[in-house]
């Protein structure tokens, strides 16, 4: 019976496959996970059931399937032979798949608003977290709009329009910055996010002046109020000083404060000085006046305005014609090329003729913010495949690339009706990976690949890492940002990723890991010669993976195969009970217990492989800093019988046979970039992706000129008899 069943796939699956290594444990209705293969095959409905036929195809190529522990185990070339029939057999396989109509990500709003009129709108605390899709935020099916999201888009753009035509010198002219670590204090502690003084001192920081001329000094700065007069700072740039400035801020509430003064180039020192102190032990409560200061800034020279600031570049004649030149520009850029000839108008029509210019342009900058245009992103509803056009192609490189708007350069390729061709498209790809903007994919496609973009959220437990605070959360964040961009402007192997022996760190990441002291305020390369680790020595990986009071094999385990293998263990099931939260069992060691664990049959399968990854990375704490000692359990065993010791044997793991590796980079950027999950149409390019050693840019380049992301597939599937 079985052997007829197999013999009706055109082409046939090995005759005895199915029935030696898979049937014992997948049929019937006590069918392992619930998977009735046997059922499956008799059936022969490769559209009916393909999602099922897909999971397959997947547990085989990975060689995840049958386990390790299975009595029986095939021959390479016999699972090599399955996957293919198999993949033959599936109309998915040459099916390209279909990429709805989405908005942009949050993200991608804020870095277009940015592009567009030069305002960074704080959108992570006005807008809802985009959910997650495929691993990342921007999965094409789940970035929908709603009534309230669309509500909250248009009081959003009502801010945006006000926010672009304020002068404020901080947005109009340069501006250097310090927060956190880079705020240097003797008398305040660092508290709320900057130096909390509860006594009269300041609050100081180095900038470079340019070149002579004039500059306003700001701080960010807050009081816990009492006594009879309010918080008072004198602002300090050298020896230039203000008068007293009163701040009637609470603490939660911060104000910007300022003056304007004459400095000469070189360097500089600026300062704000808390300067009336208030406490009457008896008077009643509040009775103790004390300054908070988030952030000093320096502005200018303040004769040199920025470039390519929108303000900036208005027009300095105001009439009806520069109005409509400014809008022709603005509508160039925001609706990506795709514009209309009355477009122009149409925004006019949302002010009255006699308004002034400015409250034109304002209505009109939230008529263009509110567009379907501009907020949604399609590439056609179609039904058979096609290349998409060169102004979705624009599109889709800008949001790959650059997470942001495509420029002037790619909008005229689009007119020209050039960027599809191949010489150009691949010139356009390259000088989008040497643009600045490219660092978006370090920031954003890193980020959330190596489930690091809620680092921020983690919190250690204080009493155990005390040192652990928000300034050092970023700076991990930051090292592991600047690791992948010069992974990427180098030109550098995949594999680099999980060998290189250097990092980037500042001073504060520098006294956290105990290497000797980097510069204040800068990200330096640091050698790491005895620990040629890459990825797999960052704090950041290591201590998202940890948990609040210890280090977790299991969640590190759990890293290693999603982000590192593309092979993500299923959820836990039902009831079954976790270690405590210490990991502290009177008598028993972490490892003592997980193999108490893992003697539950529903546990063992997937944490005997899991824990075994985890493991290697016992060598390091919860926060990331080496340990010291020989009672480090850092050995590991995988269901083969391969045994390794530590980080270093983890990585010559991988390494030995690297194609997993790179594969699971190429599918999750396939997915960051197509913005939809793969299927078995996408294993040629991924098999390709993963063959051979590989850089970063390549494998970026060789997806943007790859059929899965010019083309796009029927938004509707054909049902019919299967062939």
């Amino acid at each position: 019976m079985l052997l007829a069943c197999c013999l009706a796939f055109t082409p046939p699956l090995p005759e005895s496959y199915l029935d030696r290594y898979c049937i014992g444990c997948h049929a019937d209705e006590d069918a392992e996970a619930g998977l009735d293969l046997a059922e499956l095959v008799e059936r022969n409905d490769a559209l009916a059931d393909e999602s099922s036929w897909i999971h397959i195809l997947e547990r085989i190529r990975r060689r995840d399937m049958p386990p390790g522990d299975h009595r029986r185990q095939p021959e390479e070339s016999a699972s090599a032979d399955a996957e293919a029939a198999i993949r033959a057999w599936l109309p998915a396989a040459t099916r390209l798949s279909h990429v709805p109509l989405r908005r942009m990500t949050r993200d991608a709003w804020t870095r277009a608003v940015d592009e567009l009129v030069s305002v960074q709108f704080p959108s992570e605390s006005f807008f809802p977290a985009d959910d997650i899709g495929e691993g990342f935020n921007r999965t094409a099916n789940l970035l929908r709009m709603s009534p309230l999201l669309t509500e909250k888009y248009m009081e959003a753009s009502e801010q945006v329009a006000s926010m672009a035509l304020d002068p404020d010198p901080a947005r109009r002219f340069p501006s250097q910055s310090a927060q956190g670590v880079d705020l240097q204090t003797e008398r305040g502690v660092r508290r709320l996010g900057g130096v909390y003084l509860s006594t009269r001192g300041e609050v100081k920081t180095n900038f470079e002046v340019e070149r002579r001329g004039r500059y306003e000094v700001q701080a960010k700065v807050a009081g816990q109020q009492a006594g009879p007069e309010p918080v008072q700072f004198v602002l300090r740039a050298g020896s230039n000083q203000s008068g007293p400035l009163s701040v009637p801020s609470p603490l939660s509430e911060p104000m910007t404060i300022q003056f304007t003064t004459q400095l000469n180039a070189g360097p500089i020192e600026i300062g704000a000085a808390f300067i009336n102190d208030f406490f009457d032990k008896g008077a009643p409560k509040p009775n103790d006046r004390n300054a908070l200061v988030l952030e000093l800034v320096l502005v200018g020279p303040l004769d040199r305005p920025l470039p390519d600031h929108f303000l900036n570049n208005l027009p300095s004649t105001q009439n009806l014609n520069t109005l409509r030149r400014v809008l022709r520009d603005l509508v160039q850029r925001a609706f990506r090329g795709n514009t209309q000839p009355d477009d122009v108008d149409r925004l006019l029509s949302l002010s009255l003729p006699e308004d002034s210019w400015n409250d034109r342009l304002r209505s009109a900058l939230v008529g263009i913010l509110m567009s379907p245009r501009f907020l949604l992103i399609a590439e056609g509803s179609i039904d058979k495949p096609k290349q998409i056009e060169d102004q979705e192609l624009a599109t889709k490189l800008a949001s790959f690339l650059w997470n942001g708007l495509p420029d002037d350069s790619l909008l005229r390729d689009v007119e020209n009706g050039n960027l599809s061709k191949k010489e150009i498209l691949q010139r356009t790809v390259k000088r989008m990976l040497k643009d600045p903007r490219s660092r978006s994919i370090a920031e954003s496609f890193g980020l959330q690949w190596l489930h690091l973009d809620v680092l921020d959220k983690h919190r250690p437990d204080p009493e155990r890492f005390p040192n652990i605070n928000i300034e050092l959360r970023q700076a991990m964040q930051q090292e592991t940002i600047h690791f992948l961009d010069h992974i990427l402007r180098r030109d550098l192997p995949v594999d680099e990723l999980i060998k290189a022996n250097y990092t980037f760190m500042n001073s504060a990441l520098a006294e956290h890991y105990g290497f000797r002291s980097v510069p204040s305020g800068t990200y330096r390369r640091v050698r790491t010669p005895n620990e040629s680790l890459g990825l797999l020595r960052h704090a950041s990986v290591l201590m998202a993976t940890s948990n609040p009071t210890r280090t977790s094999p299991v969640k590190r385990g759990k890293w290693v195969l999603t982000s590192l293998l593309d092979a993500p263990p299923p959820p836990a099931p039902p009831g079954v009970d976790g270690l405590t939260a210490d990991g502290q069992v009177e008598g028993l060691s972490l490892r003592e217990q997980m193999e108490m664990h893992r003697a539950n049959p529903d546990c063992a399968s997937c944490h005997i492989r899991m824990d075994a990854l985890g493991f290697a990375l016992e060598g390091f704490d919860a926060v990331g800093r080496a340990k010291f000692g020989s009672d480090i359990d850092d050995l590991a065993e995988l269901p083969d019988g391969t045994e390794f010791r530590g980080a270093s044997g983890l990585r010559d793991v991988l390494l030995a046979d690297p194609k997993p590796f790179r594969r699971s980079l190429a599918k999750h950027l396939l997915v960051y970039a197509t913005q939809r999950g793969t299927g078995p149409s996408d294993d040629a390019l991924l098999d390709e992706l993963s063959r051979d050693p590989i850089t970063l840019s390549q494998m970026i380049e060789q997806i943007a000129m790859s059929d899965a992301f010019l083309k796009q597939g029927a938004d509707r599937v054909d049902l019919g008899s299967n062939p």
